[in-house]
């Protein structure tokens, strides 16, 4: 894919079926600015999606990798379709244009016991996990420094929740040894942000 920023995130994709005889389905996808119609012969992927039967409808999921932001922008427009191959027949199915955005994600460390904070990530569920290392920052004045808010994005969908848990990575001891990291997981319930 041209232009593509050297960070991506994985998302999730989906296509539901009812009826008998698939063979196999391919999504294939294109991501161009926002506004601008793709350029399909420069540059789609394509990813072969594999059955999941953990639901009430058979389904075909895969996870496809997607730039964070596109030629310097942070939102642009996924377009993506599927092929389907039924009974030996193939068909291809309507393009779809979703528009990708990021939101922001923020940690506060109020007591100071993070040297550095990761968030993990998924968007609508939690089986397509991505990490984002959060970058600090320190507001003056303040004791010792403290608090520090550690801020990063979370990418997907407009509209689509991210479900998100914070990695907290302690500072080095005396000893150069590491203290205990953790996860903070809002008390099993995760955090959501709606992008």
């Amino acid at each position: 894919m041209p232009n593509r920023a050297t960070a991506t995130f994985r998302l999730k994709k989906d296509w539901h079926y009812t009826e008998p005889g698939i063979d196999l389905v391919e999504i294939r996808y294109i991501c161009a600015a926002t506004g601008e119609q793709p350029d399909w012969a420069s540059g789609e992927e394509s990813k072969v999606l594999v059955p999941r039967g953990d639901g009430e409808l058979p389904c075909r999921s895969g996870a496809i990798e997607l730039p964070c932001g596109l030629g310097g922008a942070p939102a642009y427009t996924l377009h993506y379709y599927f092929l389907v191959i039924q009974h030996g027949r193939q068909r291809t199915l309507p393009v779809i244009g979703e528009e990708i955005v990021s939101r922001e994600v923020a940690y506060r460390d109020e007591r100071g016991r993070c040297a550095a904070v990761g968030v993990q990530w998924s968007v609508g569920d939690t089986t397509t996990p991505n990490y984002t290392l959060l970058v600090g920052e320190q507001r003056a004045p303040a004791p010792a420094g403290l608090p520090r808010t550690f801020k990063g994005c979370v990418w997907g969908p407009r509209g689509a929740t991210v479900y998100h848990v914070f990695h907290l990575q302690p500072p080095m001891g005396p000893d150069a040894s590491a203290g205990r990291e953790l996860w903070h997981t809002n008390g099993g319930r995760l955090w959501q942000a709606v992008l």
